[in-house]
């Protein structure tokens, strides 16, 4: 029946005729009704072939029997959640009271933020040796094409293909880390 089934669903895919559709439907019933009966003679064979004596009668009845997991019922404070959607709900609603968005109203911190960020560090000794895009340009020419990409998960041949405004942006994050000489672990 499933070779069947298998047959017909192919000659529907490539036809798309309702008649073929209407047959794969019944025949998915037959073999899911063939299963159960098939399921029910293993249980009845099984059970009449473990006798009262033997030590292993109750795991064999606990397998046969065990119910499928579902996830249980959520209980709030006031209510329960059963269906699918009123779980999806009660986590939606307990997410968004847990995490909410920071309020910067401390004027003080804010201002000692901004102030921080706007100083200018200089750490390097001066004068600092500035990165050029050429130089940048360069060592991507260097980089081997067929190489595992690295932690960035960026593969060196997309690397190659940067446009001049994208290595324009590394030499200047480049020499930003060497200006503030910060250096990210990441």
């Amino acid at each position: 029946m499933i070779a069947t089934k298998r047959q017909l669903r192919r000659k529907w895919q490539r036809l798309r005729l309702p008649h073929f559709k209407n047959q794969i439907n019944n025949l998915g019933h037959q073999i899911n009704q063939a299963l159960e009966k098939n399921r029910f003679k293993f249980f009845q064979k099984t059970i009449s072939q473990i006798s009262p004596a033997s030590k292993d009668q109750w795991t064999t009845i606990r397998h046969l029997t065990k119910e499928k997991t579902y996830i249980p019922v959520l209980k709030l404070k006031n209510s329960e959640a059963i269906t699918d959607c009123e779980k999806a709900r009660a986590f939606a609603k307990y997410f968004s009271s847990t995490f909410t968005l920071n309020n910067a109203h401390d004027t003080e911190f804010t201002a000692k933020v901004e102030n921080e960020i706007n100083e200018k560090w200089y750490t390097a000794e001066l004068p600092i040796k500035f990165i050029s895009p050429k130089e940048i340009t360069n060592q991507i020419k260097r980089l081997p094409p067929k190489t595992s990409s690295g932690h960035d998960q960026i593969p060196n041949c997309v690397i190659k293909e940067l446009p001049h405004q994208a290595i324009s942006v590394l030499t200047a994050i480049f020499n930003a880390c060497f200006r503030l000489g910060y250096f990210p672990q990441q």
